[in-house]
């Protein structure tokens, strides 16, 4: 796809670019790894009784395809982490069963949790995508290599103090709760150029989607060792 054509793809539903699709495509030659806070951007936020929150297929799916289209043209696997400020059993369930890399509970301090990340990768802050919401997220911002904010009509005035503080590179027009994951995916897939490339090769039962699977189960889920784990762990 041609970058204007996707910059106005986008633009047409709502998103706004603050780093032009030019540049990201460049910045995404270099990423690694891909980090997501968890409450606000795969759901709207809310929590129940046990201070989980939900997510969507339709969002998960859409990380699934970016992890297979950054294989497909890197011929590696992209590192997930997922991190939410609660014991959130769902978030840890879904990391698991996707084989994401890490998932972080009752994060306190989102700063160190990324430290701790990179360190154990070996990758530096601007090889890591970040997926974020709110305030709390932004001096995790300042540092990562592409900034992907959900944006969300209730915050006009956060929204505005990121598009000033230039702390993010793209802003969803979906919300949190109305499938902003799968918004910021195919963005990503766009700029790596292989959009249509994942829906084919899943299609077809090609061997490079057999060899993606392959590499995906081998990743083993490391958590921060909550009580959340624990209660994973006793149902199995």
């Amino acid at each position: 796809m041609e970058l204007t054509q996707l910059e106005d793809s986008f633009v047409d539903i709502g998103g706004h670019f603050l780093t032009s699709a030019f540049d990201l495509r460049e910045k995404m030659e270099n990423m690694k790894a891909i980090v997501f806070v968890w409450d606000g951007v795969f759901n709207g936020g809310h929590k129940d009784i046990t201070a989980s929150s939900n997510y969507s297929v339709v969002d998960t799916t859409g990380v699934d395809l970016l992890r297979y289209g950054y294989f497909l043209a890197n011929k590696s696997m992209l590192k997930v982490a997922v991190m939410s400020d609660t014991d959130n059993l769902l978030c840890l369930q879904l990391a698991k069963k996707e084989h994401y890399d890490n998932v972080y509970l009752n994060v306190a301090n989102k700063e160190e949790a990324i430290r701790h990340f990179c360190n154990k990768h070996d990758i530096n802050p601007d090889e890591v995508i970040f997926v974020y919401d709110d305030v709390a997220d932004l001096k995790v911002a300042e540092h990562m290599g592409i900034r992907l904010a959900v944006g969300r009509l209730s915050s006009p005035l956060f929204v505005e103090y990121v598009e000033r503080n230039h702390l993010a590179d793209y802003i969803s027009t979906c919300q949190g709760n109305e499938h902003a994951v799968r918004e910021l995916m195919e963005l990503l897939l766009a700029l790596l150029d292989q959009h249509f490339n994942v829906i084919d090769h899943k299609n077809e039962h090609r061997q490079n989607h057999h060899d993606y699977l392959t590499r995906k189960a081998m990743i083993e889920t490391v958590t921060n060792k909550s009580a959340g784990e624990l209660k994973l762990q006793a149902r199995v």
